[in-house]
Protein backbone atom coordinates (compact mmCIF):
# COMPACT_ATOMS: atom_id res chain seq x y z
CA UNK A 1 0.00 0.00 0.00
CA UNK A 2 1.22 3.37 -0.74
CA UNK A 3 0.91 6.10 1.82
CA UNK A 4 -1.31 8.14 -0.94
CA UNK A 5 -3.82 5.00 -0.38
CA UNK A 6 -3.23 4.77 3.20
CA UNK A 7 -3.72 8.54 3.92
CA UNK A 8 -7.94 8.04 3.19
CA UNK A 9 -7.75 5.71 5.66
CA UNK A 10 -6.25 7.27 8.08
CA UNK A 11 -8.45 9.97 7.76
CA UNK A 12 -11.46 8.05 8.08
CA UNK A 13 -9.65 6.19 11.11
CA UNK A 14 -8.85 9.76 13.02
CA UNK A 15 -12.81 11.25 12.15
CA UNK A 16 -14.01 7.88 14.08
CA UNK A 17 -12.00 7.94 16.91
CA UNK A 18 -12.05 12.07 17.56
CA UNK A 19 -15.82 10.78 18.02
CA UNK A 20 -14.62 8.64 21.00
CA UNK A 21 -11.99 10.53 22.61
CA UNK A 22 -13.66 12.31 25.34
CA UNK A 23 -12.77 16.63 24.81
CA UNK A 24 -11.81 16.17 21.46
CA UNK A 25 -14.72 18.16 20.25
CA UNK A 26 -13.12 21.54 22.21
CA UNK A 27 -9.60 21.09 19.75
CA UNK A 28 -9.15 24.28 17.97
CA UNK A 29 -6.81 25.29 15.01
CA UNK A 30 -4.38 26.03 17.44
CA UNK A 31 -4.07 22.68 19.76
CA UNK A 32 -3.86 20.60 16.70
CA UNK A 33 -0.75 23.11 14.81
CA UNK A 34 0.68 22.25 18.43
CA UNK A 35 0.03 18.84 18.14
CA UNK A 36 2.15 18.53 15.34
CA UNK A 37 4.68 20.75 15.49
CA UNK A 38 5.31 18.82 19.71
CA UNK A 39 5.37 15.42 17.76
CA UNK A 40 7.56 16.83 15.53
CA UNK A 41 10.01 17.92 18.28
CA UNK A 42 9.61 14.54 19.98
CA UNK A 43 10.94 13.17 16.67
CA UNK A 44 13.42 15.09 16.67
CA UNK A 45 14.49 14.35 19.98
CA UNK A 46 14.37 10.88 19.16
CA UNK A 47 16.65 11.10 16.31
CA UNK A 48 19.48 12.73 18.65
CA UNK A 49 18.85 10.63 21.47
CA UNK A 50 19.65 7.47 18.79
CA UNK A 51 22.90 9.93 17.60
CA UNK A 52 24.09 10.85 21.41
CA UNK A 53 23.79 6.99 22.37
CA UNK A 54 21.14 6.08 24.58
CA UNK A 55 18.15 6.33 21.94
CA UNK A 56 16.64 3.72 19.26
CA UNK A 57 14.96 3.20 15.83
CA UNK A 58 11.94 1.68 18.08
CA UNK A 59 11.25 5.32 19.50
CA UNK A 60 12.05 7.23 16.12
CA UNK A 61 9.54 4.90 14.46
CA UNK A 62 6.37 5.73 17.27
CA UNK A 63 7.55 9.36 16.67
CA UNK A 64 7.23 9.11 12.53
CA UNK A 65 3.65 7.85 13.24
CA UNK A 66 2.70 9.79 15.90
CA UNK A 67 3.68 12.71 13.52
CA UNK A 68 1.98 11.64 10.69
CA UNK A 69 -1.66 11.25 13.06
CA UNK A 70 -1.10 14.45 14.05
CA UNK A 71 -0.82 15.73 10.54
CA UNK A 72 -3.71 14.41 9.60
CA UNK A 73 -5.70 15.28 12.48
CA UNK A 74 -4.68 18.92 12.18
CA UNK A 75 -5.52 18.85 8.09
CA UNK A 76 -8.91 16.97 9.05
CA UNK A 77 -9.43 19.77 11.47
CA UNK A 78 -8.90 22.56 8.48
CA UNK A 79 -10.53 21.14 6.03
CA UNK A 80 -7.27 19.62 4.11
CA UNK A 81 -7.84 16.62 1.81
CA UNK A 82 -4.28 14.94 2.41
CA UNK A 83 -4.68 12.62 -0.71
CA UNK A 84 -5.30 15.90 -2.90
CA UNK A 85 -2.79 17.97 -1.44
CA UNK A 86 0.13 18.57 -0.47
CA UNK A 87 2.29 19.93 -3.04
CA UNK A 88 5.41 20.73 -1.27
CA UNK A 89 6.85 24.80 -1.27
CA UNK A 90 10.33 25.17 -1.72
CA UNK A 91 11.43 24.78 1.79
CA UNK A 92 11.43 20.69 1.12
CA UNK A 93 15.07 21.38 -0.60
CA UNK A 94 15.75 21.72 2.69
CA UNK A 95 14.15 18.64 3.83
CA UNK A 96 14.23 19.99 7.25
CA UNK A 97 11.04 18.57 9.05
CA UNK A 98 11.56 20.63 12.14
CA UNK A 99 11.88 23.94 10.04
CA UNK A 100 8.95 22.56 8.39
CA UNK A 101 6.74 22.48 11.26
CA UNK A 102 7.67 26.18 12.80
CA UNK A 103 6.79 27.12 8.92
CA UNK A 104 3.47 25.73 9.89
CA UNK A 105 2.79 27.51 13.31
CA UNK A 106 3.97 30.84 11.42
CA UNK A 107 1.22 30.30 8.56
CA UNK A 108 -1.52 29.00 11.50
CA UNK A 109 0.00 32.68 12.93
CA UNK A 110 -1.22 34.46 9.57
CA UNK A 111 -4.65 32.25 9.21
CA UNK A 112 -5.23 33.41 12.90
CA UNK A 113 -4.99 36.87 12.46
CA UNK A 114 -6.56 37.18 9.18
CA UNK A 115 -9.86 35.30 10.58
CA UNK A 116 -9.74 37.45 13.72
CA UNK A 117 -9.15 40.66 11.34
CA UNK A 118 -5.68 41.76 12.75
CA UNK A 119 -3.82 43.81 10.24
CA UNK A 120 -0.75 42.24 9.28
CA UNK A 121 1.64 42.51 6.20
CA UNK A 122 0.80 39.78 4.21
CA UNK A 123 -0.03 39.48 0.59
CA UNK A 124 -0.83 35.87 0.50
CA UNK A 125 -4.01 33.52 1.24
CA UNK A 126 -2.84 32.47 4.77
CA UNK A 127 -4.91 29.16 3.90
CA UNK A 128 -2.40 28.42 1.09
CA UNK A 129 0.89 28.99 3.03
CA UNK A 130 -1.05 26.74 5.68
CA UNK A 131 -1.74 24.16 2.98
CA UNK A 132 2.53 24.12 1.52
CA UNK A 133 3.29 23.99 5.14
CA UNK A 134 1.48 20.26 5.53
CA UNK A 135 2.86 19.45 2.20
CA UNK A 136 6.22 20.23 3.24
CA UNK A 137 5.77 18.47 6.37
CA UNK A 138 4.19 15.27 4.93
CA UNK A 139 7.21 15.07 2.02
CA UNK A 140 9.39 15.78 4.70
CA UNK A 141 8.12 13.29 6.98
CA UNK A 142 7.98 10.64 3.91
CA UNK A 143 11.47 11.43 2.88
CA UNK A 144 13.06 10.99 6.07
CA UNK A 145 10.58 7.57 6.70
CA UNK A 146 12.20 6.01 3.05
CA UNK A 147 15.79 7.25 3.86
CA UNK A 148 16.30 5.79 7.04
CA UNK A 149 14.11 2.32 5.70
CA UNK A 150 11.18 3.20 8.35
CA UNK A 151 7.75 1.83 7.27
CA UNK A 152 5.60 5.06 7.81
CA UNK A 153 2.40 3.07 7.15
CA UNK A 154 3.07 0.89 9.81
CA UNK A 155 4.60 3.37 12.11
CA UNK A 156 1.29 5.12 11.90
CA UNK A 157 -0.70 1.93 11.84
CA UNK A 158 1.16 0.47 15.11
CA UNK A 159 0.98 4.27 16.92
CA UNK A 160 -2.32 4.60 16.49
CA UNK A 161 -3.84 1.22 17.56
CA UNK A 162 -1.47 1.21 20.40
CA UNK A 163 -2.90 4.42 21.51
CA UNK A 164 -6.40 3.28 21.41
CA UNK A 165 -5.66 0.34 23.38
CA UNK A 166 -3.98 3.07 26.01
CA UNK A 167 -6.86 5.03 25.98
CA UNK A 168 -9.67 2.51 26.14
CA UNK A 169 -10.91 3.41 22.60
CA UNK A 170 -12.32 0.73 20.19
CA UNK A 171 -11.06 2.45 16.84
CA UNK A 172 -8.27 0.55 14.80
CA UNK A 173 -6.44 0.85 11.61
Amino acid sequence: MTLQEFLPLLRTANDTRQGEWPGSASADTLFRAAEVVGEVGELADAVALLELGPGSIRQITEETGDALIALDLFCAHIGIDTQQQPTPASYTKLNHLPIAACLLMEAVKKLARAERGIAGNSNHDPMDQVRACCGDILYCLSDFCRARQINLIGAATAKFNATSVKHGLQTRL
